[in-house]
């Protein structure tokens, strides 16, 4: 079996002759491949037992309707030509827009009567539709109905209909899928969840207190999209038991998304992970492989990926007096043929839908100025372009094969949420395997695992990496010695280790990064947190200023940043010194981030996930000494909250020689937190801005404020009744 090696490094630590407690629920896990090199019997990875895929199968995207939609369109025209072209292209695969606000305009009537036409209409031409579910009736979109004023006010009104539902109508929806997976069984097998939501989809609308739309922000929200995809699962799943369900559709070309998705539980609840790699020249393999790494580490290499959308608007129109297609035409061409071998190579792609059959034109509306898209086959009056032998001779050189994919190499699973310290004697972590044995690691008496070790880095020399021995148990098949050999799926050990002495100084409250690896394989970073205390407000702190109502020895540190939170059952307090001696801060309102301030932003449940961005329980703020006195401004709030000041908190800024003193008294149903006590852990960062001309330094208390937005990387704040550990 392996040889497994741990290591965990803490950056930015104080450490004194203590240990740190810690548990990871079942959140480490390992994909599994072999080291090229790594002396291990060619016996112990039977390549018959890899991961096998299906031959890839090409798809096109076709519009059918007008302006890019798929419905309203002419199909005993337009359609039959697209018809036509698919069977000489060889190809009877295509992706559908499939929307609820079509199906189900009002809330528990049906209309299915535009799907049953598009979806016969391809079923009587030997073509398959995929379904791509999405697009919310306006009785359910959250917000208010005047929202679409704003997209329309920005030029993107088409975005208007992808707001996210609100959960309320989560039984309606999942009517609706199930109603319509199986009215559809045996006519279209293949689902994919939403467009993009990690881009322009899945819009969340801000409104300020008098209710009026006024922001709006695009993607991110993992956790929301995860949440829907399991209930539209399972509700297809019960419609179609044999349908096929891609996740994802992804476009934003890095991790987080993904990452975010596995945290918060996509991996039983998606067949496939569905991606959008556009790149100017080809297609972006690397993100590929990124995300693969990522399906691998959460032990979902069986899982295939599709492209379900890629193309390059470079048809260009046909040089009727010339005779000829200009070069760009050419070049998308090219494109495609270099292309399709690329996908090939990745055994793991069973699905290429290429974008698109045809061009449309959206500028009718005025929602796109662009006017025409020029990514298809088919010029508008239905030309065949270049493009369209290109990918007519790559879908016929397609082996009809199956596939066999690499494995990955052992990796540790970064933990689902934050990890919150629960004392300060030890750290203990709940390791959980992948396992690896039904593809090259056959349960044999000569394999000898070795206990791992773990590694405690304090840094600046004090005191340098303390290693400690590990014990290694499990809850899997275990062995005499006490050694584990990783032979159960998702078998689990424990690991306690103990943190050496290191120039006697303490370990302050803030998030540290840890490091783990199994020697040979990748490493993986990931935070772990000593809460701040909170101590409850036996007399109420003024809000002026000053600090008198404080204690004298503050426990969050950073820098020229010296901060404390206290509560009561009503509020959260919170004071905080910045050592400025130059106060900048010109800017008003929304704008006051640009100078001076402290940037403060909260998880009221501590739920963030690896990867997420701000959900539907986190907010922002900002709190500054502006040239009109104090202010706090929210810059992000729940969906049902406002943008703008927070006129229910009180805030308190002045300048005190060389230091800026903020105090803050924030009400906790601002916060989100209905049932303060003591124990609660709330999720927080700081971020104290310093602004020297264009300049900034920035303290910390926590990560995931300045820049990406990562609430899984915040410290926290553990509500106690004393101030006492």
């Amino acid at each position: 079996m392996f040889s497994v090696m741990c290591e965990l490094h803490y950056m930015r630590v104080q450490s004194k002759h203590t240990l740190l407690t810690v548990t990871l629920g079942a959140g480490l896990a390992l994909g599994f491949a072999l080291l090229a090199g790594c002396q291990m019997p060619t016996a112990y990875k039977p390549a018959a037992e890899y991961p096998s895929f299906p031959p890839l199968r090409h798809a096109v995207k076709a519009v059918f309707g007008e302006n890019g939609n798929d419905h309203g369109g002419d199909l005993p025209g337009r359609g039959m030509q697209f018809v036509k072209a698919f069977h000489d292209l060889g190809i009877d695969l295509t992706r559908i827009e499939f929307k609820w606000a079509i199906a189900e305009p009002q809330r528990g009537t049906y209309d299915w009567s535009e799907h049953d036409r598009l979806i016969g209409f391809l079923n009587q031409r030997g073509i398959e539709p995929m379904l791509m579910l999405y697009c919310a009736p306006t009785w359910a979109m959250r917000g208010t109905p005047e929202d679409e004023q704003l997209f329309i006010e920005r030029g993107e009104q088409n975005l208007h209909s992808v707001v996210w539902p609100r959960r309320e109508y989560l039984p309606d929806f999942e009517r609706f899928c199930e109603t319509a997976a199986r009215r559809y069984r045996g006519r279209a097998r293949l689902f994919e969840f939403w467009n993009e939501p990690d881009g322009m989809a899945g819009p969340t609308v801000y409104h300020d207190r008098s209710g009026k739309a006024v922001d709006v922000r695009y993607g991110g929200d993992a956790k929301e999209y995860t949440l829907w995809l399991r209930h539209m699962y399972a509700a297809v799943k019960r419609g179609n038991p044999d349908a096929v369900v891609a996740a994802g559709s992804l476009c934003v070309h890095d991790t987080r998304f993904i990452e975010a998705m596995y945290a918060a539980g996509c991996r039983d609840r998606c067949d496939a992970i569905s991606l959008h790699p556009y790149a100017g020249d080809g297609i972006n393999v690397e993100w590929i492989r990124q995300c693969r790494a990522v399906m691998t580490r959460h032990g979902d290499w069986a899982k295939p990926v599709w492209l379900s959308e890629f193309g390059w608007n470079l048809g260009g129109e046909y040089d009727e007096k010339g005779g000829r297609w200009p070069d760009s035409a050419i070049r998308q061409a090219q494109i495609i043929t270099s292309t399709a071998p690329v996908i090939q190579s990745l055994p793991y792609i069973t699905h290429a839908f290429w974008f698109t059959l045809n061009d449309w034109n959206t500028g009718q509306t005025g929602i796109d100025p662009v006017g025409t898209h020029r990514f298809g086959l088919l010029d508008m009056s239905g030309r065949r372009r270049p493009a369209f032998a290109a990918l007519r001779d790559a879908a016929l050189k397609t082996p009809v094969l199956p596939r066999t994919a690499e494995m990955p190499l052992p990796q540790v699973v970064p933990p689902a949420g934050p990890i919150d310290l629960a004392s300060e004697s030890h750290l203990k972590l709940t390791l959980t395997c992948c396992d690896p044995s039904p593809f090259f690691c056959p349960d044999r008496s000569d394999v000898r695992p070795q206990p791992g070790s773990l590694a405690f880095d304090a840094p600046g020399g004090t005191g340098g990496p303390h290693a400690a021995p590990v014990t290694w148990s499990s809850s899997g098949r275990g062995r005499p010695d006490g050694k584990v050999a990783w032979t159960a799926f998702d078998a689990r050990a424990d690991v306690i280790v103990p943190i050496g002495p290191a120039a006697g100084a303490r370990l302050l409250p803030n998030t540290y990064e840890a490091v783990a690896s199994f020697g040979y394989g990748p490493q993986t970073h990931f935070p772990v947190t000593l809460p701040a205390l909170a101590r409850f407000a036996d007399r109420l702190p003024k809000v002026d200023g000053g600090f008198e109502d404080w204690p004298p020895d503050w426990s969050i540190r950073d820098g020229q940043m010296k901060a404390e939170f206290a509560w009561t059952k009503a509020h959260l307090f919170f004071a905080c010194a910045v050592r400025d001696p130059h106060h900048q801060q010109p800017h008003q309102g929304k704008d006051i981030w640009k100078g001076d301030c402290i940037q403060i932003a909260f998880d009221p449940l501590r739920d963030a996930v690896r990867g997420s961005q701000y959900d539907v329980n986190d907010s922002e703020y900002a709190l500054a000494l502006t040239q009109a006195g104090p202010v706090i401004w929210r810059f992000i709030c729940p969906p049902d909250g406002y943008v703008g000041h927070a006129v229910d908190a009180q805030v308190a800024v002045q300048r005190a020689d060389d230091e800026t003193h903020y105090e803050l008294a924030i009400p906790w149903a601002e916060v989100g937190v209905s049932d303060p006590a003591p124990g609660r852990l709330v999720g927080v960062a700081i971020a104290a801005c310093d602004w020297q001309d264009q300049e900034r330094t920035v303290h910390r208390f926590g990560d995931g404020i300045i820049g990406q937005k990562q609430p899984y990387r915040f410290a926290s704040v553990r509500l106690v009744q004393n101030s006492s550990r």
